[in-house]
């Protein structure tokens, strides 16, 4: 160990990573439930999104710009929420909070970024340029989510973040804006969405894990270490997790009533026009 490098007396079990260098830098792991459920929550999100833009370009502009917004609702959302959930999967020898302000503020960028994108892909606004401006576009957003995820975290600690996770993460965001715009408007079947959904799903949850990687927590002058202070917050966790899931049926309902409305009609309406010339 070199000059000057001190290691926090953490016990095995915890498994926390971290270096110090002439300060302490706080460790911190993940409660396995919650990665886990981050993961799911993002597949349902991005699943959602995905049904919702099935093929959008077929169908009349006003209903198609009621499901670009769900859609935009739900990847948004979704990514938010993923953030957040991974957020309280943290465990580590110093108290977390979240502010809410800047986590909804960070949400409300997700979503109106998702939107715009979607809006600008599913009615080409830019021709040829349309698919890689609005990937760099919705990619931003999503890097710009996680970083003020990142800001909203509160605690008597400074966050010091190394630049080859913050370059790492944003990249990655870009790549899951790209793929979740080239999977939401090419024709596909149920397998596939299911698989998109998967792999855009881990590349957003990818965002954040990666992200945190560059992340260390330096303790303020006066603060005691505990053992474990910060615990998973599965209340939150949940909650998150129960907003999303009902977001999420939401949008597939209204889905399915703007896509099977008209063939109810029919098959109502042709009985009465036979009893009619009967």
């Amino acid at each position: 160990m070199s000059p000057g490098v001190r290691s926090l007396p953490f016990p095995e079990p915890y498994n926390w990573r971290c270096v110090c260098v002439g300060v302490h830098f706080v460790q911190f792991s993940y409660d396995i439930g919650l990665a886990v459920l981050s993961v799911a929550i993002a597949i349902l999100a991005v699943f959602t999104g995905l049904v919702m833009t099935t093929r959008l370009r077929d169908v009349r502009r006003w209903d198609a710009a009621i499901r670009i917004g769900l859609a935009g609702l739900a990847l948004g959302g979704g990514f938010c929420a993923t953030d957040a959930i991974a957020i309280t999967a943290i465990t580590g020898p110093v108290e977390l909070h979240y502010d809410p302000l800047i986590a909804g503020l960070a949400a409300l960028i997700a979503v109106l970024f998702a939107i715009t994108a979607l809006a600008g892909v599913g009615f080409d606004l830019l021709g040829r340029y349309t698919l890689p401006g609005a990937t760099l576009f919705l990619g931003s957003g999503l890097a710009a989510t996680h970083h003020l995820g990142l800001a909203a975290l509160q605690g008597d600690w400074q966050i010091s973040l190394g630049w080859f996770g913050v370059a790492s993460a944003s990249l990655i965001a870009i790549e899951t804006a790209g793929l979740a715009l080239w999977f939401a408007f090419r024709k596909r079947g149920v397998l596939d969405t299911v698989l998109a959904s998967v792999a855009v799903a881990l590349a957003a949850a990818s965002t954040h894990y990666l992200g945190m990687e560059a992340v260390r927590f330096l303790p303020s002058a006066g603060t005691v270490l505990a053992v474990q202070s910060s615990a998973p917050n599965w209340p939150v966790a949940l909650m998150t997790a129960a907003v999303m899931y009902c977001l999420c049926s939401v949008s597939l309902l209204v889905f399915c009533a703007l896509t099977f409305k008209p063939q109810i009609v029919v098959k109502i309406a042709r009985p009465l026009r036979l009893q009619a010339h009967g």
